[in-house]
């Protein structure tokens, strides 16, 4: 889930490292080069861009088969679900995978081919140009509504860690 990367990033604490040099050069033309690891962890600091890490949301879109009805356009009715189960997924025609950072800017989108087993319909990952500004538009609410659930949840815990995650680990 990009939430439990996104959330493991930001509560990664790094060490502050510091590049010496010593020496002069050597026989070999080169100099020294040393790394000092400062083991005091109140000076740790999560990695830098942690905070702007983006969400992934998959939407499934489940499409009808093209309408045959004589006279009249072919058509298809299309559904999408954000973030289906595994039985939804196996149905989907396609799935359209959104990545969005915390400002709400798109920084991704990538199309999934559906399986569309189990006698579903499922005719590989090309959705209507008409209907990917509704998808991505969902997508970019649904990110929305998980980072404020992420900024809320993991806020109100002192030790880093949210109710969200403590229902289902072990945080020791």
């Amino acid at each position: 889930s990009s939430i439990a990367l996104r959330e493991a990033l930001r509560n990664t604490k790094l060490p502050k490292v510091q590049a010496v040099m010593e020496g002069k050069e050597s026989n070999e033309g080169s100099s020294k080069n040393d790394l000092v690891v400062d083991g005091d962890f109140s000076k740790a600091r999560s990695p830098a861009g942690a905070d702007e890490c983006p969400l992934v949301v998959t939407v499934s879109v489940l499409s009808e088969p093209l309408s045959t009805t004589e006279g009249e356009p072919k058509r298809r009715r299309s559904v999408t679900i954000i973030d289906a189960r595994t039985e939804e997924e196996a149905c989907a025609s396609s799935r359209i995978c959104v990545s969005a950072d915390p400002t709400g800017m798109i920084c991704g989108v990538h199309t999934v081919g559906g399986s569309g087993t189990d006698g579903c319909i499922g005719d590989g990952s090309s959705i209507p140009l008409a209907m990917l500004n509704d998808v991505i538009g969902a997508a970019g609410s649904a990110a929305e509504n998980l980072f404020n659930l992420t900024k809320k949840t993991f806020s109100t815990n002192s030790d880093g860690y949210g109710s969200l995650l403590k229902s289902h680990f072990l945080v020791q």
